[in-house]
């Protein structure tokens, strides 16, 4: 059972595949945090409004608990990150608080960096 992107199997013998050959929807998809795009995981926030990761198969129990929220959230204007997925619990259920300074920062931070999705390597 995969419990990690990081112990996701994406090689074969001399070939290291692209985002893109490991899902179909990876280019077209608008979901901000994609277990493909190790920059997402680190840096993107997410809203409640927002899509969800389509791929299915992966195992990844942060997805279980991002599609629970989108769906009983009551604030949607909060926010949340990679982090707050990754664990037993949700680390702050009621999401963040944009208005709080962190998202301007993630923001710039992203853009900074640039947050195009790029294959795995």
């Amino acid at each position: 059972m995969v419990t990690e992107v990081t112990q996701l199997e994406l090689t074969l013998p001399g070939h290291i595949q692209t985002a893109a050959e490991v899902c179909p929807n990876f280019e077209g998809c608008a979901a901000p945090i994609c277990p493909l795009d190790k920059a997402s995981l680190k840096n993107a926030l997410w809203y409640p409004d927002e899509p969800i990761c389509k791929r299915r198969g992966l195992g990844l129990k942060w997805l279980t608990m991002q599609r629970r929220i989108a769906k009983k959230a009551k604030r949607p204007e909060r926010y949340f990150t990679y982090a707050d997925f990754h664990g037993s619990r949700v680390r702050n259920p009621q999401g963040h608080d944009p208005d709080s300074g962190l998202a301007g920062k993630k923001l710039v931070a992203d853009n900074e960096r640039g947050s195009g999705q790029e294959g795995l390597q």
